[in-house]
């Protein structure tokens, strides 16, 4: 696994509970949009029982300047050390890894994310050949609208591309009706044109989104990944 040195140049807190990381990209480092890193910190400020090591995915495009990873904050010693750090701080990048990229499909996508999983859907949209690519939907799963980072991006792109469409999802939304991804919900999306499906979020969310799915149709081509924790 390649192995780079880079630091923080900049933080950004996007909603109560999410910072949105932006780092200075090694000369050399390229990555295809999806894929992932893991950030080694050099140490710790206060005690983490699961180590100095985390993955993130890069939720920057490939063709950008600089690297950005976005995540839930915590309480976590790890958590707190990487807010802490300051921009002289040399941190350790290994990577990038990971499968769960665009595979090449001129039939629909269907984007369904929960949580901090959309970074990924984040990159792979930003890095979009949209001259080759048949329609793509997201549909954006959170609590509420306060959870919800990069809702504005999501709407401008729906408003400036004809081939994207974007559907945010409210769980706990006081003053909207509550929708939840399940079974009747899962298959109004299928349709005359088999789409494939891309899914991301907690562990059990995409357990239960792709069982669903391949109850519905075993044939589906259904790309996931989970995001164990913060």
């Amino acid at each position: 696994m390649e192995k780079w040195s880079t630091r923080t140049i900049n933080k950004t807190r996007l909603s109560p509970n999410t910072v949105e990381f932006t780092f200075i990209k090694p000369a050399g480092l390229q990555y295809k949009a999806g894929q992932h890193v893991l950030l080694k910190l050099p140490f710790l400020n206060d005690k983490d029982e699961r180590g100095p090591i985390r993955p993130f995915t890069l939720c920057s495009s490939p063709d950008q300047d600089s690297l950005v990873i976005t995540t839930r904050m915590s309480e976590s010693g790890y958590k707190k050390t990487l807010y802490e750090l300051d921009s002289t701080t040399e941190l350790l990048m290994l990577g990038p890894r990971g499968e769960f990229i665009f595979y090449e499909s001129s039939s629909p996508r269907i984007l369904i994310a929960g949580g901090i999983g959309i970074t990924p859907f984040l990159s792979m949209l930003k890095n979009a050949n949209w001259d080759q690519s048949g329609s793509v939907a997201l549909y954006y799963s959170n609590k509420s609208k306060t959870d919800a980072v990069y809702h504005t991006f999501f709407s401008s792109l729906q408003q400036t591309q004809s081939k994207f469409s974007y559907f945010p999802i409210y769980t706990r939304q006081e003053d909207e009706q509550n929708k939840r991804i399940n079974k009747p919900f899962l298959q109004d999306l299928l349709g005359p044109i088999t789409p494939s499906f891309y899914v991301c979020g907690p562990p059990q969310m995409v357990v239960d989104v792709t069982s669903i799915l391949e109850e519905l149709d075993a044939e589906l081509a259904v790309y996931s990944e989970s995001f164990f924790g913060y």
